[in-house]
């Protein structure tokens, strides 16, 4: 269902479809989660504490990762086509320029965004152990 999207040529598509199937499965079990746990565990707690998710790492840090893998599918020399047992493997042609330019820019991405993301963790776990 998603294979054409995730294999796209363009890594802002592929970028965009997999954090959003990451999203989607994170929203699920946290949905699930949220069903499962006893009555009044949560109480009491508003959305701006909800949405404080957007101000600790680990949502930038799935960001990063998911742009690292999404801008390095195309290193790859060899596909395999069809479904098991009858695969077979193909060789992609040397890639363009454009392509090779695209999967560097989204690497360096990912790294800087790692690197702030982790920066950041440290500067707060390090206010924290000083307060």
């Amino acid at each position: 269902m998603f294979k054409r999207y995730l294999m796209h040529d363009r890594l802002l598509i592929r970028f965009g479809t997999l954090l959003g199937v990451v999203m989607l499965i994170f929203l699920g079990t946290w949905t699930v989660s949220y069903v499962l746990l006893p009555e009044g565990l949560l109480r009491g707690r508003t959305a701006a504490q909800v949405l404080a998710i957007f101000g600790s790492t680990g949502l930038y840090e799935i960001a990063a990762y998911a742009l690292a893998a999404t801008a390095t599918v195309s290193i790859a020399r060899y596909r395999l086509i069809g479904t098991w047992p009858k695969q077979k493997t193909s060789i992609i042609p040397t890639q363009t320029t454009a392509v090779i330019r695209e999967r560097t820019v989204g690497v360096l991405l990912a790294i800087a965004l790692l690197v702030a993301a982790c920066g950041w963790e440290a500067f707060r776990f390090s206010l924290a152990v000083v307060s």
